[in-house]
């Protein structure tokens, strides 16, 4: 009997823990803050989303790259030249590999919303809420945010109607539908969120009639429908999702862009040393003083890897880079036991 309590006391325990997992206004991005991204687009039809509810595990252990790699990079809106379109707006992401820009407000109320995803080409889109999620969040929790955009034409060419009002009214659902373990290719999470967000979306098309000064519903409204889901990750402490899956109206996956290597930000690249590397800036060559043997990576300023692996004995070691374009990299190398040293330096 004794064991029997013991057991159930250690299970309720664990999962009382365990549900507690939350999402909090520091699991959002920051200013400065960059995430290296690799992309798998090579689905069969019968990939999913995994299930959803507790103490789940999502293996997507076996995604690959297929070559693609995106960063996304975090500033704040105020430095953008089209803050003034967006003066509500805190931060702004970019995208290197959608090449997009994203407007969005962070505050200390726990409020997360999206204004405009992504700019237009003009960079003129309507300031309209797409997403809104409200902090702490955990498992279970929703938020409904709604949103309409109204747009009256004018009309000269049609001798029945003077002008069309097209109304979009917009439902955006965000919901933390599961809890538990995540396996990605490169890290598992031990403790994540994950999050389903989908949008509902009603069109309705007027006509105005410059004889009965009216409006009415026009015979040719397209039908209404909903935005095809996507599915987002988080694991505590991570500063911005670590997976985002998106999905067909069959709810099969399409895409899977997935965290790549550490978070980089330009505060924490500041306070790098470089005393190991010199000369600095160089040209073609750079030599690198080890303490140990050592395998050294570098990594250009979007956080892609440019040279991996590369072997570094104890004393001064010659590395060519005269292949690298111009610009700031960032190395890295670790030793057999442990000792790490990092740096950058400017190729020019």
């Amino acid at each position: 009997m004794k064991k029997i309590l013991f057991l159930t006391t250690t299970i309720l325990c664990a999962v009382s823990a365990f549900s507690q997992v939350t999402l909090n206004l520091s699991d959002l991005p920051k200013a400065w803050e960059k995430y290296i991204y690799a992309r798998d687009t090579s689905f069969s039809s019968s990939v999913s989303a995994g299930a959803g509810g507790t103490n789940q595990v999502w293996d997507y252990s076996t995604l690959f790259s297929a070559n693609q790699y995106d960063t996304i990079k975090y500033s704040r809106a105020q430095d953008n030249a089209k803050y003034s379109q967006y003066p509500n707006a805190t931060l702004v992401s970019y995208s290197t590999l959608g090449k997009s820009e994203s407007f969005m407000k962070i505050d200390a109320t726990g409020s997360w919303s999206y204004f405009a995803n992504p700019l237009d080409t003009a960079g003129t889109a309507s300031i309209i809420q797409v997403h809104t999620m409200k902090l702490p969040m955990n498992y279970g929790g929703k938020v409904d945010d709604s949103f309409k955009l109204v747009q009256t034409i004018a009309v000269d060419t049609i001798p029945f109607l003077d002008s069309i009002r097209i109304s979009v009214s917009n439902i955006s659902h965000t919901f933390i539908d599961g809890w538990g373990q995540l396996k990605l290719p490169n890290k598992t999470y031990s403790n994540c969120l994950r999050m389903k967000m989908w949008n509902d979306q009603v069109v309705k098309i007027e006509i105005h009639s410059p004889f009965t000064k009216k409006w009415s519903a026009a015979p040719f409204a397209p039908p209404s429908n909903g935005y095809n889901p996507q599915y987002l990750f988080w694991a505590q402490g991570e500063g911005d999702k670590v997976l985002q899956m998106n999905a067909d109206s069959n709810n099969n996956i399409q895409r899977a862009d997935y965290r790549e290597g550490a978070v980089t930000g330009l505060n924490a690249i500041a306070n790098i040393s470089s005393n190991n590397v010199y000369p600095n800036p160089a040209t073609n060559m750079i030599y690198i003083n080890a303490e140990e043997n050592q395998q050294l990576n570098i990594y250009n300023a979007e956080g892609k890897q440019v040279l991996s692996n590369t072997k570094l004995l104890k004393g001064i070691n010659t590395i060519n880079i005269s292949n690298l374009e111009n610009g700031i990299y960032f190395y890295s190398g670790i030793a057999t036991h442990g000792t790490v040293i990092n740096g950058k330096f400017l190729k020019q």
